[in-house]
Formats: structure tokens, C-alpha cells, sequence
């Protein structure tokens, strides 16, 4: 019952953007201000940032322009678009580079994640680098079981890598060499 109590909790929460607790005390302030006044009848809630009227309860849309989805609680857009909000401070792009040419730059993906994501990537994308960690780790010899130790073995995947490069330069800074030995030879 108590698991029941906060998924209620926690859905209220997101549809309404307070408490269950918090809009009671803000209706019962409501009703006192009302009463105090000697208004009578009912005022219209809302009026969000497009000055539209909301009936109680009623969430408000997304302020991007042609954005028919809900906006999340305490904010005025959706979360495709929640980037677009100068204010927030909880989500960042993705940094996931889609295209890259020389003429029009880099494309980033640019879906919104939490700030406190590891790796700057969308779910979409974070899967799809795992996987191709994985076919290099495939690649190099050593069979990845486990996705919990990712880590430690891509850590042995860089250092196979880097042990390539430089093996590769090193090859081709010998043969620099050798050839301008010969042509040293030959002039002498």
C-alpha cells in the first residue's frame, strides 16, 4: 500500500507540478482571500506565458511555436524542448555527432539529457557506442561477458589503440630514417 501511496504521489507530482499537500493550502488561501474581499464567483486560473485561461487542474502546453505537447511541471516546455527554456539548469544536449564533413561542420544529436549523464549521450546513442566498444573489444580478442565491466575493459581497449598508433608511427619514422640514410649513403 505504501508503494501504491507514492507512485500516486509521484504522478500527481508530474501532472500537476506540487504536491497533493501544497495545492490544498494554496485553494484554502484562495477561498480566504476571496472571502476577505467580498468577491464573489469563481476567478479563472491560468493565464501561462500565451495568456490562455486553464481551468483547475488542466496542465499547461509547451511554449514552443507549434508544440501541441504538455509542458513538465515547474517549466513552460515539453521535454523535447526543454533546451530552448535561457533558465533551466538540468538538462544539456547530446553530444553524440551525427554527420561531419568539412563544408557544413559537425551535427550533434542535441536531445535534451540530464546534466549529471557520465557520458553527454541520449539512451539511443550511449547504446549504440556501447555496442561498438564492444565489437572492438571483439575486435582485439577479448570477450566482453559482462556489460558492468565496460569500464575496466575499455580502459584495456584505448590502451590497444594507442599501443597500434604508436607502433605505426614508429614503423613509418623508421622507414623516414632508412631512406634518408641511403640518401646519405649515395651522396657520400
Amino acid at each position: 500500500m505504501v508503494e501504491e501511496v507514492r507512485v500516486k504521489h509521484r504522478d500527481y507530482y508530474w501532472v500537476y507540478g506540487k504536491g497533493p499537500v501544497d495545492a490544498g493550502e494554496e485553494e484554502e488561501e484562495e477561498a480566504e482571500e476571496e472571502g476577505g474581499k467580498g468577491r464573489r464567483g469563481r476567478r479563472r486560473r491560468g493565464g501561462g506565458e500565451n495568456g490562455a485561461a486553464r481551468e483547475k487542474g488542466e496542465r499547461k502546453r509547451c511554449a514552443f511555436a507549434a508544440c501541441k505537447s504538455m509542458a513538465m511541471p515547474l517549466t513552460r516546455f515539453c521535454h523535447a524542448h526543454i533546451l530552448s527554456d535561457p533558465k533551466q539548469t538540468l538538462y544539456k544536449p547530446c553530444n553524440f555527432i551525427i554527420k561531419s564533413n568539412a563544408r557544413t561542420g559537425q551535427i550533434i544529436c542535441g536531445k535534451p539529457i540530464l546534466v549529471a549523464a557520465a557520458p553527454s549521450l541520449c539512451h539511443v546513442h550511449l547504446q549504440r557506442v556501447q555496442k561498438s566498444i564492444a565489437q572492438g573489444l571483439k575486435k582485439t580478442g577479448l570477450n566482453m561477458s559482462s556489460s558492468s565491466k565496460t569500464i575496466s575493459k575499455f580502459t584495456v581497449l584505448i590502451a590497444d589503440c594507442v599501443r597500434q598508433i604508436q607502433s605505426k608511427r614508429r614503423k613509418s619514422l623508421n622507414a623516414s630514417v632508412d631512406k634518408i640514410a641511403s640518401k646519405d649513403e649515395k651522396l657520400s
